[in-house]
């Protein structure tokens, strides 16, 4: 019992690093923040869509591939840690961003490119961290013999929350 409620919790701080608002899978509904920076900054249609999005993919495929190498040789808890901070050191920033400049990105264009690339940011923290480091959390908390069973509850807990927050 205690490894689902661990499984859980894990995917339930996973859900709610803020990352599931940046990538380009999420319900558009998500993204309006950041859609309303690039309308501001002049910016529409694809060109929103590939820097929204697709800078999104790209730059958190680059991020997860080191991850696979390092992870083992230094640690699961230090890489936790790191990217916790770096994650919300550039949520705040994005906020502040935000806050002062809500209505004025045309007047401030580079408050708009300054929050953009904190998203980019944060998805490089993100994926360096706690996108990978969750899933190996998971598998690792359940007895070998149990393991699919444990990263499939897992998973569905994920997609549970994700229904149950952006769509919902």
């Amino acid at each position: 019992m205690l490894t689902i409620i661990l499984g859980y919790q894990r995917r339930l701080v996973l859900r709610s690093s803020g990352m599931p608002r940046n990538t380009p899978f999420s319900p558009p509904r998500s993204q309006a923040n950041t859609r309303q920076i690039f309308k501001g900054l002049g910016l529409s249609g694809n060109t929103t869509s590939l820097l929204a999005s697709g800078v999104v993919g790209i730059v958190m495929w680059f991020a997860t591939m080191p991850a696979v190498a390092y992870v083992d040789k230094v640690g699961r808890k230090p890489i936790l840690i790191i990217g916790a901070i770096g994650m919300a050191t550039c949520h705040i920033i994005i906020a502040v961003i935000f806050a002062k400049n809500e209505n004025q990105w045309e007047t401030h264009k580079g408050a708009g490119w300054a929050a953009v690339v904190m998203v980019w940011l944060f998805v490089v923290h993100f994926g360096y961290s706690w996108g990978p480091c969750a899933w190996i959390i998971i598998a690792e908390i359940w007895p070998l013999s149990q393991r699919p069973y444990g990263i499939a509850l897992g998973g569905k807990c994920l997609e549970i929350l994700h229904i149950r927050l952006d769509c919902g």
